[in-house]
């Protein structure tokens, strides 16, 4: 080493900094302890502890420099060690700490004494406590007196016998309540003294799912032991019940359910019956309302309905049979009773001399009376089933005609009343027909078919053509017309009534047999009766608005209103209709009489029959309003419906058959509110309810002269 420069010693990265030592050397005569990373022969580099002394001569001139080099890298290493150590234990820490602080439950250390020595942060959500709070703190303190003295008894065994716990208790929140708590502790050791390390999780939502669990179970039992239907379940090696409720004890003849069980299902019932059940449970693993006579143990018979299914039980060695049993005894006597009332119902039809029939969707019949199957040709009624018009004695034309106009019928569910057409009759004879074709409806409103009347209108109408050949008859036609509008009420009243007078003796038929499933059509021809009825009231108001000075008197608008919703829901029982009222005023009162009701059940009626959402929605307001210094009462009808085009929106209340049959018309109805609110001094007009979108719904309004009421004193 001797002639080589001390500095070829020195790491290169450290080099600088000893240069800048051996100056400080220089200067202060020594350096201690500088710690510098120097080469060895092989290369390989270690860390020295350097002290170095400057040795003068007589001068005080620099001589030489005394070195004293230590290898320390021994103690480096340790020392690096250490602070690695102490760094993953810092981080060992912090982890811990997040994990701690992650969980949804509660971390509680509490000492011998039974104070908390940690809790985590949770317990603020939980318990409304920050964490200096609690710390210090007696457990105890916090506990429901009633769990006091079990909780110390369990913190002293877990101390004392190292016995974990685990049970719930009752602790207060800081706001005063008292939460469920579910409490693990153990034992731990902590620096030579003995801690008790608890995880404390909210019970509250688990206590709640168990106590609704609990209403669920009663409530099921409840329902098993109360059912007015029979349950049962059965072993499927023995065939022997082991479980039944007491309505299935009461069809087989005993009083308890108790007295069911051991005994078979196979004892209650036909061998015949028995295998038919045995085959159809091995086959699809369920019977799904068998119809069966039972014959319970006092000897009695009645009717059941049996379904049942192959399950597996966890309480039950092997596969079980689950089985309701209903008892439909009374069900099959009304269903005779249906078929002999059906019987009288076609009885009645066939005596009514007007023509009726009705058809399925497809347009096919599905029955009609004896003097609609006598022009037909089939002359039975029960033959007529099945058929179309074109397997009838009309000519192709005419089926075509009557095929056109029953599909329109049913296409726009818009009925269509007094159809002037021609028909060929079996007989030979040429008739011209009056004729109403009704939608059908099943319970959700959607059309299943119609419903036909007519009556021979031959003889009128060949009147009219004679008397429209004759100028000279002219007079005679024209004093007649009011003759002919009375006989036309007249006869469209009897052919209603006769209807009714049907449905009424087939009403009282059911009614003496009991509550059973009816045909739709009984009721839609009730419908269509006082639609008809309605028809004729109308008419005959019409004339009277036309011939009688109407008496006017003060009139309450939102009475009459509540009184029309009334009658509306009534004639619509099946649909699915919201209707509001809102008024602005406390007494709404016009110049009208009880034809006002007329007006709004009529506007209600057409916004109901032509809107095709499930749901119709009617939305009614009265207000207010002044038009050159006269008041008025302003009431709007809105409805979701179809709308009415701007070309239709006051043609619309003329009086004029419509033949275009793609658009849908209101008829009379609506030429007679215009007429009585005309009566009135009033108006009525038509908007759409989204302006320039007809098809988003209509709004009717009508604008009435305010009536005052007079105080005379």
């Amino acid at each position: 080493m001797i002639g080589i420069d001390g500095f070829e010693f020195v790491f290169l990265k450290e080099k600088n900094a000893a240069r800048e030592d051996y100056k400080k050397l220089m200067e202060e005569g020594y350096l201690e302890k500088k710690e510098r990373t120097l080469i060895k022969k092989d290369g390989t580099v270690f860390v020295s502890e350097i002290n170095l002394s400057v040795v003068k001569d007589q001068s005080k001139h620099p001589e030489y420099i005394i070195a004293i080099i230590r290898d320390v890298s021994d103690r480096k290493d340790l020392e690096k060690a250490s602070i690695e150590k102490d760094e993953l234990l810092k981080k060992s820490e912090e982890r811990f700490r997040t994990i701690i602080n992650s969980l949804i439950d509660i971390i509680m250390e509490i000492d011998s004494q039974g104070k908390i020595t940690f809790v985590s942060s949770q317990v603020k959500d939980i318990l409304g406590y920050d964490q200096v709070e609690l710390i210090g703190e007696i457990g105890f303190d916090i506990i429901h007196p009633s769990n006091l003295e079990e909780a110390k008894k369990k913190v002293s065994e877990t101390l004392e016998l190292s016995k974990p716990f685990d049970y719930i208790l009752k602790v207060r929140h800081k706001k005063g309540h008292y939460i469920s708590i579910h409490a693990h502790g153990t034992l731990i050791n902590v620096d030579g003294e003995p801690r008790i390390l608890g995880v404390l999780t909210d019970n509250t939502e688990k206590e709640k799912s168990e106590a609704k669990l609990l209403e669920s179970e009663r409530n099921y039992r409840t329902l098993y032991e109360t059912a007015q239907v029979g349950f049962w379940t059965s072993n499927v090696g023995n065939g022997k019940i082991i479980r039944a409720n007491d309505k299935t004890a009461s069809m087989f003849g005993l009083a308890r359910a108790n007295d069911i069980i051991g005994t078979k299902i196979s004892d209650y019932f036909s061998k015949e019956l028995i295998a038919q059940f045995n085959d159809l449970l091995n086959e699809f693993k369920l019977v799904n309302n068998l119809e069966a006579e039972l014959k319970n143990v006092n000897g009695i018979k009645k009717f059941v309905s049996i379904t049942a299914q192959l399950v597996e039980r966890d309480d039950i060695d092997g596969s079980s049979i689950e089985g309701v049993i209903i008892d439909i005894d009374e069900l099959k006597k009304v269903e005779h009773a249906l078929k002999e009332s059906q019987e009288m119902f076609q009885l009645v039809l066939n005596n009514i001399p007007q023509f009726i029939f009705w058809k399925n969707k497809e347009a096919k019949y599905l029955g009609c009376n004896e003097n609609f199957a006598r022009v037909a040709g089939v002359q039975d009624p029960g033959k007529i089933k099945g058929k179309n018009d074109s397997d009838l004695a009309w000519q192709e034309e005419e089926a075509e005609f009557f095929h056109e106009t029953d599909a329109l019928v049913m296409e726009s569910d818009t009925p269509e009343y007094h159809i002037i057409e021609q028909q060929l009759q079996a007989d030979g004879k040429h008739a011209w027909l009056d004729t109403n074709k009704i939608p059908l409806h099943d319970s959700e409103g959607h059309v299943v078919g119609l419903l036909g009347t007519y009556e021979d209108i031959t003889e009128r109408v060949q009147a009219e053509i004679a008397l429209k050949q004759s100028e000279a008859q002219y007079k005679e036609a024209y004093n007649n017309a009011n003759l002919l509008k009375d006989l036309f009420s007249h006869d469209i009243n009897n052919i209603l009534q006769s209807i009714q007078t049907a449905n009424e003796i087939y009403a009282m038929e059911v009614k003496k047999q009991g509550k059973i499933e009816l045909d739709d059509i009984i009721d839609i021809i009730r419908i269509q009766i006082n639609r008809g009825a309605k028809l004729v009231n109308n008419i005959r108001k019409l004339s009277q608005l036309e011939e009688i000075e109407q008496e006017l008197y003060p009139v309450d608008v939102k009475k009459y209103i509540e009184i029309s919703i009334k009658n509306v829901k009534s004639m619509f029982v099946n649909k699915k209709i919201v209707f509001q009222v809102k008024s602005s005023l406390n007494d709404a009162k016009v110049k009208a009489n009880e034809m006002l009701g007329d007006v709004f059940e009529n506007i209600l009626v057409n916004a109901i029959m032509y809107n095709e959402n499930s749901i119709v929605t009617l939305k009614t307001t009265i207000s207010r309003e002044k038009i050159e210094n006269k008041k008025y009462i302003r009431i709007s009808f809105k409805d979701n419906g179809i709308g009415i085009e701007d070309n239709r929106k006051e043609a619309i209340f003329q009086r004029i058959y419509n033949k275009n049959k793609t658009i849908s018309g209101v008829g009379l109805g609506l030429s007679l509110v215009k007429k009585i609110i005309e009566s009135y001094m009033g108006k009525i007009w038509i908007e759409d309810v989204m302006p320039g979108t007809p098809s988003k719904g209509s709004n009717f309004i009508i604008l009435l002269p305010e009536a005052f009421l007079i105080l005379k004193f």
